[in-house]
Parts: C-alpha cells; structure tokens; sequence
C-alpha cells in the first residue's frame, strides 16, 4: 500500500504533495473540467510529476450526470470520461474512479441495467489502455455505493472494482459502522481507498476533520486492508469546512504523521519462515 493525498493536476498541486512529504497523488477531475482539455494538458503534468518525483495513483470525476431520465447514456458524459481515461492511461495512472445517477423514473432494476450499459463501455476502454475503473461509495450522482448495488452491478461488468471510503459508510449509516463490514465483505474488489475523518455525536454528523483527530476506527480499517491483501493507494482527503488556513495545513501534516505508522517501509526486513504467532 502507498500514501497519498487528493490534489490538483497542475504544477502547485503537484507540488504540494511533496510539501507534505510525500510521493503519490490522487486527482479528482470533477464535474465542470472538460476532459479533452485535461487530455491534451497530459504532457505538461507528465513533466511536472517527473520534476516533483510524484506518482498518480488514481483520478475521477465526481458529480457528473451519466444516465438521462429514460436511462439513457449521455453521450459528453461518456466523453469526458473516455478522454480521461485515456488521460490516466497517458500519464501512467493505474485506477479511474467514477459513479452512475439514478433515475427517478426507472424501476432499481432497470436503472442497474443502465449504469452496468455504461461501466462495461468505461471498463472495455480502461483495458485498451492499462486502466482499471472503480465505482466510488459516495451519493454524489451515484447510486452504487453499497452492498446492494454490488451485488448485481459488479456481478454485471467484469473487471469493475470499488473505491472505498469508511465515512462515506458511516454518513449512509447515520453514524454506524457498517463500514467495517463492507470491507470485511467487498475489500477484495477495492482498486481505490479514501481517508477521511468523520464525527457523529448524539447520532448527527458534527465534522470531518483531520484523519486521527476522528471517530473511524483505523486500526481497525488497516487490519482489514492488510489481510484482505490491499495493495493500491491511500489517498487523504482533507474535507472539514472548521479546518481553514494555518490549522488546515497542520491538519494535513497532523494526518500523515499519524497515518505512517500504518504503512509498512518498503525497505523493513521482518522475520522469514516462521509464523511469530505460532508456538
């Protein structure tokens, strides 16, 4: 597994992930970019990541509609999302993240139908170009955030994967922890995983702040991605609007410190052979 953090695709951004020392960048290219214009920038941000020595572990595109009300795909969408895969493919980013809407006039059947139509277009392209393409858990325009949409949209479109992130489960759940749950059950199909914090108090939301200063249960979340054989990016996603300024950046250097103790070193030699755990 790698640590990473949510930024920008241009040069700043770039640069900030090493601000906070670290190597490895997720972009979230969300609703409002044209992805022809991100596609034909790929060059400049391939050399700005080989300037910083930053990796693109995944990007998406967040908020989009992709599904008219009759279920029918939307041709810019498909675009967009075509062009940006093709900008993952160029850059060297292995995970492209995206939802599906839902239709208000279409039965839960028949908007699957539609949203699985759609994925197998994305997946079939992000194979022609070294791609993977998870569906994210959040209900931004996006209606495959649980269980019950995976079972059957997964099953659907071969090859198509998850990105997960506990608080998105958590704010589903009015502050439950079906979170640990879905990882114990779906963390094999996990090509993406989200950090953010989150707080529920008397069971409403009170903040998402920095990861460490929350209510998830990490040690538990990287057990499970540790024994479920997890091997992609982590990427924070600072998310409180009461962390600004100053406190907001010590927030993500509070967040990184803390969260190192969960990542193995590349360079750590532990004990072969033998299970320490065995008599």
């Amino acid at each position: 597994m790698k640590l990473g953090l949510i930024t920008t695709w241009n040069e700043d951004g770039i640069k900030r992930i090493r601000d906070y020392g670290l190597e490895n960048a997720e972009f979230c290219i969300n609703e409002g970019n044209d992805g022809a214009k991100v596609l034909a920038g790929a060059s400049e941000v391939k050399k700005n990541l080989e300037k910083y020595g930053v990796s693109v572990g995944a990007a998406g595109r967040w908020g989009s509609k992709r599904i008219d009300e009759n279920g029918k795909i939307i041709d810019i969408a498909l675009k967009h999302d075509l062009d940006l895969i093709s900008f993952c493919s160029e850059i060297g980013c292995p995970v492209y993240n995206c939802g599906v809407n839902a239709s208000e006039k279409l039965t839960f059947e028949e908007n699957c139908d539609a949203a699985s139509e759609y994925l197998s277009k994305l997946v079939s392209f992000g194979k022609e170009n070294n791609v993977k393409i998870a569906v994210y858990n959040c209900i931004w325009e996006n209606f495959i955030h649980s269980p019950k949409e995976w079972d059957i949209i997964l099953k659907n479109v071969e090859g198509l994967g998850i990105k997960f992130d506990p608080s998105h489960s958590i704010n589903h759940n009015g502050g439950g922890e079906c979170y640990l749950a879905e990882m114990r059950d779906y963390a094999d199909k996990f090509y993406h995983f989200h950090l953010k914090g989150v707080v529920y108090i008397d069971g409403k939301k009170y903040d998402e702040p920095p990861v460490g200063l929350d209510s998830v249960k990490w040690g538990n979340v990287f057990d499970i991605l540790y024994t479920k054989n997890y091997d992609g990016l982590c990427s924070l996603e600072p998310h409180s609007p009461l962390w600004t300024g100053r406190k907001a950046s010590w927030g993500v250097h509070f967040s990184v410190n803390y969260l190192r103790q969960f990542f193995i070193p590349e360079d750590f030699v532990g004990r072969n052979g033998t299970n320490p755990y065995q008599p």
